[in-house]
């Protein structure tokens, strides 16, 4: 379950990831889902996703991080919190 510290947030997630090409470079897309089952993404560089979940993430790892909400949306249906700022506890 995710709580709020000040405007940010600690949760307790499950990741799958996919990556793929952009004019700038590889980018990374991360999905996580809580333990009450909200959907979150975050879309980062391949450097920054390495030091929030290590080398070598497997889909399924839990993690704890602490990061900052930029948005609300909607995807084909599902809703999902666009998160940005992450940082490893």
């Amino acid at each position: 379950m995710a709580r709020q510290i000040n405007n940010d947030w600690i949760m307790n997630c499950l990741i799958s990831y996919s990556s793929f090409e952009t004019q700038y470079g590889t980018m990374w897309l991360i999905q996580f889902r809580n333990t009450a089952g909200h959907m979150m993404i975050w879309k980062t560089n391949p450097n920054s996703a390495y030091n929030v979940l290590g080398e070598n993430p497997q889909r399924g790892d839990q993690v704890t991080v602490k990061a900052s909400i930029k948005e609300h949306n909607d995807y084909k249906g599902t809703k999902q919190t666009v998160l940005t700022r992450l940082a490893a506890i």
